[in-house]
């Protein structure tokens, strides 16, 4: 399962794993096809969870798909055979995956050029695909 959500400020994102960072070396990012992004940095003893909501929903764009919210109620809209498939809140789907914080912190350093947009893509326990894009160019990670 692949979710992609639209990224929180990045000069947030870069304060909370910087402060992340004391707590563990790896940090948890998890995305839900509701638009809800956190991270999670767990010790033996305590668990520090931070929580967005309200994000955007990206759909890959070699699906043909598109994804789009009305009161509540996402809606899967493809544009190869006009199909709609309706979730309600309930049939949140959501993918998870556990990341190096120092890597990812160093990613969002480079929130001095204050990109437009920051895109992360999960693939269930497999793959995180970070993207930040500004004007004239676009960085992945």
């Amino acid at each position: 399962m692949q979710v992609a959500v639209q990224m929180p400020n990045s000069k947030i994102l870069k304060n909370i794993t910087d402060k992340l960072k004391k707590i563990n070396s790896k940090v948890t990012i998890t995305a839900t096809s509701e638009g809800e992004f956190s991270l999670l940095a767990k010790t033996l003893d305590t668990t520090v969870e931070v929580h967005f909501k309200d994000l955007n929903v990206k759909i890959p764009k070699n699906t043909g798909n598109t994804r789009v919210k009305w009161d509540g109620i996402l809606a899967n809209i493809s544009s190869k055979n006009i199909l709609f498939s309706f979730f309600s809140p309930g049939d949140k789907k959501s993918a998870a995956i556990c990341v190096d914080i120092k890597k990812m912190s160093q990613f969002l350093t480079c929130d001095v050029i204050s990109p437009n947009t920051m895109t992360c893509s999960i693939i269930k326990n497999r793959l995180v695909h970070l993207c930040l894009n500004h004007i004239g160019f676009e960085l992945n990670y």
